[in-house]
């Protein structure tokens, strides 16, 4: 595997998780095929569709935000169930309160993930398994490294994750989310008519 490096961090960026989703859409995954010789990880893989970008890439935002985080919160339920306190953090973004004309599916997906947050945190009630969603702003990162504006540092995103976790608090909305938030509950219509242009 051929990945990059930042100072003392080795970066792996790309993993098929799965094979193509195309003739096997809505069925369970598979494991991709293996590989001879050196595989590339240096540069992301498939991620939301946006105009001009591949269809299929669609399936792969919906497998690795939606599909994934589903299946693996199911899956560890019963060991989660068994401990005395658990706690499932699911991280969505404030684009699932309110979705940006320019990310259609990528928004659909952590509204997705928001909504079965949500209800998985409500079925869970009286569990000692609790549910946090983190609804983090435009995070500094190399996926966004493209993108003008104010970026949250990722350090700050994690410590206020955190912070929500030891509080054992429903919903962390971080930074601008926060606004955000307020606005939405003064009038979803304006949340969304910022948020679509932003």
């Amino acid at each position: 595997m051929r990945g990059s490096r930042d100072g003392d961090l080795q970066i792996f960026r790309g993993i098929r998780y799965g094979a193509d989703t195309g003739a096997r859409r809505f069925m369970p995954p598979v494991a991709p095929a293996a590989w001879r010789g050196i595989a590339d990880a240096t540069a992301f893989g498939a991620a939301s569709v946006q105009p001009g970008s591949e269809p299929n890439q669609s399936e792969d935002c919906l497998f690795l935000n939606v599909t994934a985080p589903i299946h693996l919160a199911t899956r560890l339920l019963p060991m989660l169930r068994a401990r005395p306190e658990a706690m499932i953090v699911n991280v969505t973004s404030g684009l699932a309160i309110a979705p940006r004309a320019a990310s259609p599916i990528y928004c659909a997906t952590k509204a997705a993930l928001r909504s079965f947050s949500m209800a998985l945190r409500a079925q869970l009630k009286g569990s000692g398994v609790h549910v946090l969603e983190v609804l983090p702003p435009v995070v500094e990162t190399k996926m966004t490294a493209s993108r003008s504006g104010g970026k949250m540092p990722a350090a700050e995103c994690a410590r206020q994750a955190v912070a929500a976790m030891e509080a054992g608090r429903d919903e962390a909305n971080v930074g601008q989310v926060k606004l955000l938030r307020f606005v939405y509950s003064l009038s979803p219509a304006l949340a969304r008519r910022v948020m679509m242009g932003f």
